[in-house]
């Protein structure tokens, strides 16, 4: 026989009031609690902290998002264009170009430097045939010529955008130097390469007045916000696209967002996330917002959406840069809004609102 002790009852005591052990404040930027500092840098730190994990390196944005309006291939013939114009200058090697003369435009070395950055940016299409894509070596099981001989190794090249505004880099020079790229991509493409019945539709513009945010951001924090370029719709622009109508610089008709920097490209790129959440909370209907940072020698192209920040960085320098930037540019001018994330079951209507 089995002896069980009985298990005698235990009162359990229950406090008449429980004392709150409230959670910590998160470190949250889209909504800040009273308790948080609302200075520049907290706000910075905290969409850091919200994007961590959150943000990618996209070799094939570019081509994601604007390959289907300027391929691979045009792009090329542009860089190529621009080389013949003097609008770009090849460099033989790295070395500082003040002490090298450019390559002359019609010279084989030139030729094979366009073709190179031809090679290298069609590694990163979205699309590929079922070919090999060019450029691609031959493996070391089909490559039975010429076994144990060195490859011919490439010849380094760099570019330089002759137009491009020398330090300090003000907005009102970056913008003449986009818009002014835009428009001679698009005047060799039109004719030559089968897109005349396509028309511009955006153009980039800077806020004129220096010291005033940028209305209709709707920033939990009132905080002010000036991106230093914007793309607007063309209907902003006056026929001679010399004055912009200011009731389109806000953040309700832009469709893209942008810093400049001279060297400190990191910043750009914080103060772009900044712009790029205002530009979400003004156009609830968009899928994804856009933006841009540029430096002296750098540029980065930006979307980001709920889940996170694609971005793509490009040396202004390199081949592969031209060629990128030269599809960003084009692009970016002869998308419509369902290109750049609008929402083509949303019917907006035109409303004038005066700002303070």
């Amino acid at each position: 026989m089995c002896d069980f002790k009985r298990i005698e009852d235990k009162k359990v005591v229950v406090p008449s009031r429980t004392i709150s052990n409230p959670s910590p404040l998160k470190k949250a930027a889209s909504n800040r609690h009273p308790g948080q500092t609302h200075t520049r840098t907290e706000i910075d730190g905290a969409m850091n902290h919200e994007l961590a994990m959150a943000r990618f390196l996209m070799q094939d944005l570019a081509d994601h998002v604007l390959g289907h309006i300027v391929s691979t291939n045009l792009a090329r013939d542009i860089l190529q264009e621009f080389v013949h114009k003097k609008v770009i200058q090849v460099f033989d090697g790295t070395a500082p170009r003040n002490l090298k003369l450019p390559l002359d435009p019609k010279s084989d070395d030139a030729q094979r430097a366009v073709q190179q950055a031809f090679e290298h940016a069609s590694r990163y299409d979205c699309i590929r045939d079922t070919q090999s894509g060019p450029g691609e070596p031959e493996s070391s099981s089909t490559n039975t010529k010429g076994k144990g001989k060195q490859k011919e190794k490439e010849k380094t090249c760099s570019f330089n955008w002759t137009t491009f505004p020398t330090e300090p880099l003000r907005e009102e020079a970056l913008v003449s130097f986009l818009n002014d790229i835009t428009d001679r991509a698009f005047a060799f493409a039109q004719p030559n390469l089968g897109v005349s019945s396509q028309e511009l539709h955006h153009r980039f513009a800077a806020p004129e007045d220096k010291y005033h945010a940028v209305p209709l951001s709707y920033e939990p924090d009132g905080e002010d916000m000036r991106p230093d370029f914007l793309l607007l719709p063309i209907e902003a622009f006056s026929d001679d696209f010399k004055k912009v109508d200011p009731k389109y610089v806000n953040f309700t008709a832009s469709r893209l967002v942008g810093e400049s920097k001279n060297k400190d490209l990191a910043a750009g790129i914080e103060q772009m996330q900044r712009y790029a959440r205002g530009l979400k909370r003004a156009q609830p209907w968009i899928y994804y917002v856009l933006g841009m940072t540029v430096t002296k020698d750098k540029a980065v192209f930006m979307r980001g959406e709920g889940s996170g920040m694609e971005r793509l960085e490009l040396m202004l320098t390199d081949g592969r840069g031209c060629i990128e930037f030269i599809r960003i540019l084009l692009g970016l001018a002869l998308a419509d809004r369902v290109d750049l994330g609008h929402n083509p079951d949303v019917e907006l209507k035109r409303r004038e609102q005066a700002c303070k």
